[in-house]
């Protein structure tokens, strides 16, 4: 085989392995800058509630910040990260727990599993 059909294999085949690569999608929103909301624990009888605020700044799809709680019991505030994709938002929080929210308008509304079920409602501040 000809040098230049090795070339032209080795190509095709580079080619085709970088279009493989694994990423996220594109996000369609932005959700940099600063949310403040409240939570209340859907675990009973424990119960409880508080007030939540997030800043983060996106790059992508990926986003990264600071999260303060209050009134919590367990306080997860500290480093948050995640992703976006569409209108929905990946979260992990720095006492383990992971969420999705659902971004409507400059409201951020869902569920943090594994802080005893917390339902968190956020609104973007301007």
């Amino acid at each position: 085989m000809s040098w230049s059909w090795r070339l032209l294999i080795a190509v095709a085949i580079l080619g085709s392995a970088a279009g493989c690569a694994s990423t996220q999608p594109p996000a369609t929103i932005d959700i940099t800058g600063k949310w403040q909301g409240t939570w209340v624990s859907t675990n009973q009888p424990a119960g409880g509630s508080g007030q939540i605020e997030m800043t983060v700044t996106q790059t992508g799809s990926r986003f990264a910040g600071n999260l303060l709680v209050t009134g919590a019991g367990a306080d997860p505030s500290g480093l948050t990260e995640g992703f976006v994709t569409g209108n929905q938002v990946e979260i992990t929080v720095p006492a383990g727990a992971t969420g999705r929210l659902t971004l409507n308008g400059d409201e951020l509304t869902g569920k943090l599993a594994g802080i005893s079920g917390w339902t968190v409602t956020m609104r973007r501040q301007k």
